[in-house]
């Protein structure tokens, strides 16, 4: 007498919808950790792009040129500044330009969807030769400021505007927000000099 059991319809029917719940779940959990990868990916590239960025700025406020003198010693200040609106001479540049001063100008715009970008662009003094590029997106707040000695009150003081009668500013800050996060930029002015140019 054979006493070997086998596998009932429904047992078969039951072992194969778990199996097909298993594969679903793991399949979505594959998804959701790839899902996961690409995002973190691009936000790492995002933040490296950023960092990229900010030396690069930092390092053209570093070079800041306050004054410039004309050939006929009319002296002519190139900086502008406000909290969306910076402009400066620099004698680094962007795209690696072979020698010279470049007239860095940096702009902030708010997209369609209520979001602040930072656009650079750069020419020569003479205004020839512009090239531009978009460098940061979608931040809910960019903004410039410029802080200058207070010899009253014995301190730094902070103004949204540059100030030509206060001279040049100590520190020129950029303020990155997103969200809860803020990230501050303190970016010191170095060796001021004055050179032969003429307005652009």
């Amino acid at each position: 007498m054979n006493n070997q059991k086998g596998f009932t319809l429904l047992e078969l029917i039951i072992s194969i919808t778990l199996m097909a719940l298993i594969v679903t779940i793991s399949v979505n959990g594959f998804r959701l950790a790839y899902r996961s990868i690409d995002k973190i990916e691009l936000k790492t590239e995002e933040m490296e792009r950023t960092r990229a960025y900010l030396s690069i700025i930092n390092a053209q406020v570093r070079s800041l040129l306050y004054t410039l003198e004309t050939k006929d010693t009319e002296k002519f200040n190139y900086i502008v500044g406000d909290e969306g609106f910076l402009q400066f001479v620099s004698n680094t540049s962007l795209w690696d330009r072979e020698s010279g001063y470049v007239l860095v100008k940096y702009k902030v715009q708010q997209d369609g969807r209520g979001k602040y970008d930072l656009f650079i662009s750069e020419s020569n003094l003479n205004g020839e030769g512009t090239l531009s590029a978009h460098i940061l997106k979608g931040w809910d707040k960019i903004a410039f400021q410029y802080s200058y000695a207070d010899i009253l009150h014995g301190e730094d003081s902070w103004h949204k505007t540059f100030s030509e009668k206060l001279g040049t500013p100590k520190i020129i800050r950029l303020t990155l927000q997103n969200g809860s996060t803020t990230h501050i930029h303190n970016m010191k002015v170095h060796d001021l000099r004055r050179i032969d140019g003429h307005r652009p």
